[in-house]
């Protein structure tokens, strides 16, 4: 309820914050509330090194006193809650602290582990990409009819604006490519039917 705290969630997939459903942290972590410049920031202990410049360390907290949390989500109305489960801190074992803050950002539709942690908290799973990778109109506007990885420096700038930026580092991983073609690929939930021939 406090509009001066903040959860300092990561992502690598900035085109994925748009259809964020939770909030993801790990239940042998502890965390802080640390205080800098007037803002709350929430993170895990172990990471206090991403913040920059001065803060104070208010409170510690473990996992589980923080989940069932609910936060303002960056993006209000995109994503449907019909069961009052999106937008709340739920602890994950696949949370660790060995990069970014200890807090993951959760795009059901968008990762194997997201997806299946959506399914088990009953969260919202709503696809906001056509099958060719382009943003539908359940997206925000002004990334509709965008390539999934054109909308990453849109997103970025839009929620720089508004102040929702704490840090953007450069982060080197592999990403899936074509083979064939070299276009970047995504993971994403479709639905699927198998038949048994050999029944039939």
């Amino acid at each position: 309820t406090d509009e001066n705290t903040f959860a300092l969630a990561w992502t690598t997939t900035p085109w994925t914050l748009p259809g964020n459903t939770a909030l993801n942290i790990g239940p042998d972590i502890t965390y802080v509330v640390v205080e800098q410049n007037g803002a709350n920031y929430i993170l895990a202990k172990d990471r206090l090194e991403v913040l920059e410049g001065k803060y104070e360390v208010k409170l510690e907290a473990n996992a589980r006193s923080l989940e069932g949390l609910t936060y303002e989500p960056l993006y209000d109305g995109v994503i449907a809650n019909p069961n009052n489960t999106a937008h709340k801190i739920y602890v994950e074992d696949y949370v660790t602290v060995e990069d970014g803050t200890g807090i993951v950002h959760n795009a059901a539709m968008y990762g194997e582990v997201d997806y299946a942690a959506a399914k088990q908290r009953n969260l919202p799973r709503e696809q906001m990409l056509d099958q060719k990778g382009h943003f539908m109109v359940s997206a925000p506007e002004n990334i509709r009819g965008k390539f999934f990885k054109q909308a990453d420096p849109i997103v970025l700038a839009e929620l720089q604006d508004k102040g929702l930026v704490y840090k953007v580092l450069a982060f080197t991983h592999s990403y899936p490519h074509c083979w064939r073609c070299g276009t970047p690929l995504y993971y994403s939930a479709l639905p699927a039917w198998f038949i048994n021939i050999q029944k039939i």
